[in-house]
């Protein structure tokens, strides 16, 4: 079996998975959709609120990768 077929099984693998259920408080919840919302938040803190609120609604993980522009790496 070759590297090429092998990183495909488990690229396909991967995108069934869905994100770990993280279960937030309202409160999580309201800060990071101001973090989202805030126009002079760093990049990097604003594309890791959207991660958290995808999973948290129930994302699959390729669906968040996808959508966010992330490598699975």
């Amino acid at each position: 079996m070759c590297f090429n077929e092998t990183n495909g099984r488990i690229s396909k693998l991967m995108s069934m998975i869905k994100a770990l259920p993280i279960n937030l408080s309202n409160l999580q919840k309201t800060v990071l959709q101001q973090i989202v919302r805030g126009t002079t938040n760093p990049y990097r803190l604003v594309r890791r609120a959207k991660l958290i609120l995808a999973a948290a609604s129930g994302e699959s993980n390729s669906s968040i990768s996808r959508r966010l522009e992330l490598d699975r790496v």
